[in-house]
């Protein structure tokens, strides 16, 4: 008989679809020998990369064994890695990316790779690492925006060189590996990213890394496989991530001037702006004079060009959580809501308004 294939997919139950993932390079074994995974397990990847903490090193764990159980399934999440040099970042991600093999890019060494014109670095990739990844700055506002596509959504745009753009299945996980403090800009409420500040416990230690090394052979990834193929992971939420010390310092240097102002300005959006200041300064002296220098309440609210009225809205609703120990009722956001509505109309001078 004739066999026609149907279509092309990463992978599909489907016997007339072609899977592009045809099994992993290495084998599952009956039972895993613990003793050839222990250095990798217990201390490179719970005492460097978790940094001691117990529900990071599961998560992390957890996170891997997702994706090595459902070849082809998005965790719809992904993992930063922050840390000095030589600690053992790239010896952890090596080895998952080996694991990986044939659907593992272990080192891409620039952003621009996943989000610029050329891209087919992520086609049938369902483990890469971003290595190296320098510190965030203005100019790449679209570049982090592109990155949450890439791990979120279940398809890409491919573009190759002297190719015509096309649809792809997108059904790559990403760790990203950086040595700076702000690799990439997360919103008050981003759920996409576990950040974890690795700890320098061998750092320097070449007697430990040389072991570690001699290790790494078929053996070696045939029981790590195994471990993940067969750790249970009923129960695991691949977007239930963590809070970590380090998320909340890269949450805080990603503060935009509107959250700062909302911070600054906390008690003034809960307890309103009474009338009577509105007709003792009708514009500039409304909420603060300066944040720090970089951008005053003036400018925020009557610049509609940089920050509409949906971005400051949205920036109160989700950056007012910033604010400890704030518990938030619907009546108060009612209340928000109002303020911010009655600061237009007194910073734009609408007196018709007000007296109607």
């Amino acid at each position: 008989g004739q066999y026609v294939v149907e279509g092309v997919r990463f992978n599909s139950d489907n016997p007339n679809v072609f899977n592009v993932f045809q099994g992993f390079k290495y084998e599952k074994l009956e039972q895993v020998d613990e003793s050839k995974i222990d250095m990798f397990i217990n201390d490179l990847t719970y005492g460097t990369i978790a940094g001691g903490n117990k529900e990071v090193f599961e998560n992390i764990l957890n996170w891997i064994a997702f994706i090595a159980q459902n070849a082809g399934q998005k965790t719809r999440t992904a993992i930063i890695l922050q840390g000095l040099q030589r600690i053992g970042k790239n010896r952890f991600t090596d080895a998952i990316s080996e694991m990986f093999s044939r659907y593992s890019q272990p080192n891409i060494s620039t952003i621009e790779e996943f989000t610029g014109t050329f891209n087919s670095v992520v086609k049938n990739v369902m483990f890469a690492v971003l290595n190296e990844i320098m510190n965030y700055n203005e100019s790449k506002k679209g570049t982090a925006q592109a990155m949450k596509t890439i791990i979120t959504d279940k398809t890409i745009r491919i573009n190759e060189k002297n190719q015509p753009r096309r649809r792809a299945e997108n059904v790559i996980n990403t760790i990203i590996v950086t040595n700076n403090d702000y690799p990439i800009q997360l919103d008050n409420s981003e759920g996409r990213y576990l950040v974890i500040k690795c700890k320098a416990v061998h750092r320097g230690d070449q007697e430990y890394f040389n072991k570690l090394r001699k290790g790494l052979d078929k053996d070696f990834y045939d029981n790590l496989l195994t471990f993940f193929l067969t750790r249970d992971i009923s129960k695991f939420d691949p977007t239930d991530i963590p809070m970590t010390d380090a998320k909340k310092q890269l949450l805080n240097v990603s503060r935009t001037p509107v959250d700062d102002i909302i911070i600054k300005n906390y008690k003034k959006f809960k307890d309103g702006i009474p009338i009577s200041e509105k007709r003792q300064d009708k514009t500039e002296k409304i909420l603060s004079s300066k944040v720090d220098g970089q951008m005053d309440s003036w400018t925020v609210y009557k610049n509609h060009q940089q920050y509409s009225f949906q971005y400051v809205w949205c920036r109160i609703k989700d950056g007012i959580s910033i604010c400890p120990s704030v518990q938030l009722s619907c009546n108060f956001w009612c209340l928000i809501f109002f303020c911010l509505v009655l600061s237009f109309c007194l910073v734009l001078n609408l007196d018709l308004i007000l007296h109607s």
